[in-house]
């Protein structure tokens, strides 16, 4: 027996929204309305809002006219992150599947960021205005993956030492030898530090060295296309 659905009265084609967050625009410091600009005068679909500060105010009449004007653009307006963190790559204690798309780094790019830890405050904004941390863990060295899985579940890290050799998948072994080496293994240690060592020394003298920019040829060709202009 088979139903008999009836036939759709009309059907529309999808047609995806084109869109950027304001995070990709987040070096030019624009605010809301002019990041609406924006967006109309490439005629976008849609904007994402992804942090507080963008909007200048919370206040309920600063946010209609925002909506407003987004209306009058014909822009749809999203507010909010779409992850916990965008740059994390470590969830419920677990580290996630990344791809590598673009790895071309051949010199050393000097220090990134501070020696410092900074909580709730970046230096675009206030970040984490009026918020509460719970808790703050900071650690001496790289943690392993057994014990980043520990910090969030101890059961699932100590379910893994029950195990019988037998019962060892060879997922669960490299997990083990990873701990091992990062914990245990002086020699390991002894090891990391000669080549962070090495390198150090490496860097220096590369640094030393004069340079001039050039160009390269890509190995493979790189796509391009003709548009026109505003159409991206």
């Amino acid at each position: 027996m088979s139903i008999n659905l009836p036939a759709p009265v009309m059907t529309t084609p999808f047609q995806p929204k084109l869109g950027f967050d304001n995070y990709a625009l987040r070096s030019l410091g624009w605010k809301a309305r002019q990041i609406l600009i924006h967006a109309a005068k490439l005629k976008l679909d849609a904007v994402l809002f992804s942090d507080f500060d963008v909007y200048e105010s919370l206040a309920d009449d600063h946010l209609r006219d925002l909506k407003l004007r987004a209306d009058d653009l014909g822009l749809t307006v999203y507010a909010g992150m779409l992850s916990i963190c965008p740059s994390s790559v470590i969830f419920d204690g677990v580290q996630a599947a990344t791809e590598v798309i673009k790895d071309n780094l051949s010199r050393d790019i000097g220090p990134v960021g501070h020696d410092f830890i900074t909580l709730g405050e970046r230096m675009r904004d206030r970040g984490f205005k009026k918020g509460l941390v719970d808790e703050v863990r900071v650690f001496e060295r790289e943690l392993s993956s057994l014990e980043m899985l520990a910090s969030f579940d101890r059961s699932k890290a100590d379910a893994l030492f029950s195990k019988t050799a037998s019962g060892l998948s060879s997922a669960d072994r490299a997990t083990l030898e990873e701990y091992f080496l990062k914990t245990q293994c002086a020699e390991y240690t002894e090891g990391l530090a000669r080549l962070k060592t090495a390198r150090t020394e490496l860097v220096a003298l590369l640094d030393a060295q004069r340079e001039i920019m050039v160009m390269q040829e890509l190995p493979s060709p790189k796509k391009a296309f003709v548009l026109f202009r505003g159409q991206y």
